[in-house]
């Protein structure tokens, strides 16, 4: 070109499409593409052309497929050539009233409650949840190239754990290292352990008030969420 760039033209059924589409990159004339931040400034137009279909002459037990000859209308867009992987929108309790992005990929995320864009520190939603409201928390995701959403209904069962149970609720010993053990409710509960980041690393089910339970954590802080027939209590447990 003119200015020094070159004009690269083929095929390819890359740059996040599933089939084959045609594409022209503009480089410079060390081979840089739009992804070293080379700008899409050139205008793709529309031609007339005549297609023509050649003779076909075939040597003696070679053969050729049957097909016709069309024209297609493309519309030109521009797009970046190299593409972070698509992100992937996600998120996970990290407390009543807390979540923590769990999102691959991303450069940027907003969160929502209930259509409300909301002001958030690093990667974890604090919300002030209350017990008997219906709430619908979502996480909107996106990087140069692709975006996503995920979104989870909340709600907070307004008995919840009775005062006096959740302050009985014991863990001992805490902090601990390969074992703990739990007490204070009456019947059996579900047990789920999260680390800081909010993923699930150990869950339990019918644990009963007195078990000791057995672990293999690396150390830190751990988020417990025991659910009674009374509702959910939260503790928290560091490892050794």
């Amino acid at each position: 070109m003119a200015d020094g760039h070159l004009l690269l033209g083929g095929n390819s059924a890359g740059f996040g499409v599933t089939t084959p589409m045609p594409y022209l990159l503009k480089l410079t004339s060390a081979g840089l593409a739009d992804c070293n931040f080379i700008p899409y400034d050139f205008t793709v137009t529309d031609v007339s052309i005549t297609l023509s279909e050649p003779a076909l002459a075939t040597a003696e037990g070679i053969s050729h497929f049957d097909w016709a000859l069309n024209t297609e209308n493309i519309t030109a867009t521009g797009q970046m050539v190299c593409c972070p992987p698509d992100v992937v929108a996600g998120f996970s309790q990290l407390s009543t009233n807390a979540f923590v992005d769990n999102s691959l990929n991303a450069e940027g995320t907003i969160w929502l409650v209930n259509g409300e864009v909301q002001t958030v520190e690093g990667n974890i939603l604090q919300y002030n949840f209350l017990p008997g409201v219906n709430y619908l928390v979502c996480l909107f995701a996106t990087n140069a190239c692709s975006s996503d959403d995920f979104c989870m209904e909340y709600y907070i069962t307004p008995d919840g754990v009775e005062e006096k149970e959740a302050q009985s609720l014991l863990i001992a010993p805490n902090p601990g290292r390969d074992s703990f053990t739990l007490s204070g409710w009456d019947g059996p509960a579900v047990l789920t352990v999260r680390d800081v980041r909010g993923v699930v690393v150990l869950q339990r089910a019918a644990v009963l008030s007195g078990s000791k339970v057995t672990v293999d954590l690396v150390p830190g802080l751990y988020m417990l969420e025991i659910t009674t027939p009374k509702g959910l209590a939260l503790r928290k447990l560091v490892m050794e």
